[in-house]
């Protein structure tokens, strides 16, 4: 007894096995003349299996033997497959279609009952069923071939679909039986897709939401809503569902069905929190989501656009940025906002951020683990919240799990914070601990900005060295030349500066050919930068170090030149700066 006969007796005595089918073979019929037989045997049919079965190098037998014995083949393998078939059980009666050549389509009826079942089995049939035609066609043609025949095979389901034509469920089918037949997919990975089709039909998904805090109040903005796919299977994590769900041409209809349970679960929102919904990039060519089905929905939930913050992940990279920010528009102007995610992982966020605009920048966790121990994090994250400030985007910092990290963040002035330690994913929308409340109240209520505020560029200024504005380039290059850890100049008009020389930028002048010889014996003022940063002592360092961020990448790290009353008390540098702004927001300088 094979496998088929022990499924099909198990079946049976389960009352699942449905046999009472007519035999349909279409030697020849026309696609039209199929789908209607399909037509009629899904009425009484949940579901099909389609076995695709086609010879392998028929086109070399032809070459070698000619075509009278590749006829007699075919002729063979057809009436072989009729007498085969319904010594299989359950797939006795359903149509055997030649649609091409040696490619046959081979249509079963299926058990009703968990997919896991159903793809057993049909994988099961198409097996035996191969095993038996080969058998016997191999029997009948022994002699006659040097080599025994060998067949491609591969299987699906063809599943009605209200939104699908029977004929784009056929086609469809049979190009997934065709992949598998062929080794471009294999029966692990169409099982796969099936299971997610299963999923989706059924809804088998849950959406947790985790809550995002505001760092300087400590009170709770709105929520992220995250997928998580069916328990203990497969597409339980994210990060193999939507890939999975992408690669198989199901991203659309899978992302439909996360957004719809993710709105409902917030019908009770309050009308000041955020729903962060995650959509990928290929979303916009969702007809449904053109069509404002998102929009239908709020509707029906009771939410407003306002409340809704559409995060764009990057499962898809971004082709059209110019029609993909427009669509966007469309919807900023009924009052959706953006945020990008990720940003800091990769160069495509950093390029979504300059051509998108968002109104929330969401920094990758990567550069948030661990920031109150790495200086170059703090840099780049304090570049990101002075970015931030220049574009009116709120900053958001996801992952934080300790509280080292969350008061750094917080005394970096980063707008909002997500994360295990403010709050982990869940079915139901909870508040931020206690605990991370009152930090952050505290830390608000002995007012982080006192240190900012009373300290003055003039804290930090440190002695230069200086030139009259009469001197020629080569005293410049001699005075360099013996003070090897002299980096600039400050060129004077009496007292008052009017020039700054680096010396990376005045040998930059002088390592042309004839460089020295043009500029040796002439005014300084020829090499000089005649707008350098000038700025009062008095002035506040965080004001200082916005200017001095701001200036052009090839003057940005220039000396800053401080004045009393227009005379030069010496210069600043861009690292002591960004050193004593970072020591102050990290809590590491009190204030004398």
């Amino acid at each position: 007894m094979g496998p088929i006969d022990i499924l099909e007796d198990w079946l049976k005595g389960r009352g699942q096995l449905d046999s009472k089918l007519v035999n349909y073979y279409s030697p020849a019929a026309s696609m039209t003349e199929v789908l209607k037989q399909l037509e009629q045997i899904l009425d009484d049919h949940e579901s099909l299996g389609l076995v695709y079965l086609d010879i392998v190098n028929f086109t070399g037998i032809e070459q070698a033997y000619g075509f009278s014995l590749c006829k007699r083949i075919l002729t063979e393998l057809t009436k072989t497959i009729l007498e085969v078939k319904p010594h299989l059980g359950v797939g006795r009666g359903m149509l055997t279609h030649n649609y091409s050549g040696d490619d046959f389509a081979v249509y079963c009826s299926l058990p009703r009952g968990e997919i896991g079942l159903v793809l057993d089995f049909l994988e099961e049939y198409a097996e035996e069923l191969r095993r038996q035609i080969l058998k016997q066609v191999n029997e009948s043609l022994r002699g006659i071939l040097r080599d025994p025949l060998d067949l491609h095979i591969g299987w699906a389901i063809v599943k009605p679909n209200s939104q699908l034509s029977l004929e784009s469920l056929v086609y469809n089918a049979i190009k997934e039986a065709l992949a598998m037949a062929k080794g471009h997919s294999d029966a692990k990975w169409t099982r796969r897709v099936w299971e997610l089709k299963d999923a989706m039909v059924k809804g088998n998904f849950e959406v947790h939401y985790q809550p995002l805090v505001n760092l300087e109040s400590g009170s709770l903005i709105g929520y992220e809503a995250l997928a998580r796919g069916p328990v203990n299977s497969y597409f339980a994590s994210p990060g193999i569902l939507f890939p999975f769900a992408e690669k198989a041409g199901l991203l659309y209809q899978l992302e439909r069905i996360i957004r719809e349970k993710a709105l409902k679960g917030c019908h009770n929102l309050d009308q000041d929190r955020l729903l962060f919904l995650n959509i990928s990039p290929s979303v916009v060519k969702d007809p449904l989501f053109a069509k404002g089905y998102t929009r239908g929905l709020m509707a029906l939930y009771g939410l407003s656009p306002y409340n809704v913050v559409f995060e764009i992940t990057e499962r898809t990279a971004i082709q059209d940025f110019t029609g993909f920010r427009k669509i966007l528009q469309h919807y900023r102007d009924q009052g959706f906002r953006v945020a990008v995610d990720d940003a800091g992982a990769g160069y495509s966020s950093l390029q979504a951020i300059a051509e998108l605009q968002p109104d929330f920048i969401k920094i990758d966790m990567s550069l948030i683990r661990d920031i109150d121990a790495s200086p170059v994090k703090q840099a780049l994250l304090e570049t990101f919240v002075t970015f931030g400030e220049k574009i009116g985007a709120k900053i958001v910092a996801e992952g934080i799990e300790t509280e080292k990290e969350l008061r750094l963040l917080a005394q970096m002035g980063v707008h909002i914070g997500q994360g295990y330690y403010l709050g982990r994913p869940s079915p139901e929308k909870r508040e931020p601990s206690p605990e991370v409340t009152q930090l952050l109240s505290a830390m608000k209520s002995r007012g982080r900005g006192e240190i900012i505020h009373s300290l003055t560029v003039g804290h930090l200024v440190e002695e230069c060295s200086s030139l009259p504005k009469e001197a020629l380039t080569k005293e410049a290059m001699k005075y360099f030349q013996r003070h090897s850890d002299c980096n600039s100049i400050v060129i004077l008009d009496g007292m008052r500066p009017v020039g700054l020389v680096m010396r990376e930028k005045m040998y930059y002048h002088l390592g042309n050919q004839y460089g020295v010889a043009l500029y040796s014996e002439r005014p300084i003022s020829l090499v000089m930068d005649q707008d350098p940063l000038i700025v009062d002592a008095s002035m506040r360092l965080e004001k200082v170090s916005q200017m001095a961020t701001s200036r052009p990448f090839q003057r940005l790290y220039d000396h800053i030149i401080v004045t009393d009353e227009n005379r030069c008390l010496g210069v600043v540098t861009v690292r002591s700066l960004l050193d004593q702004m970072t020591k102050i927001r990290t809590g590491k300088l009190q204030q004398k």
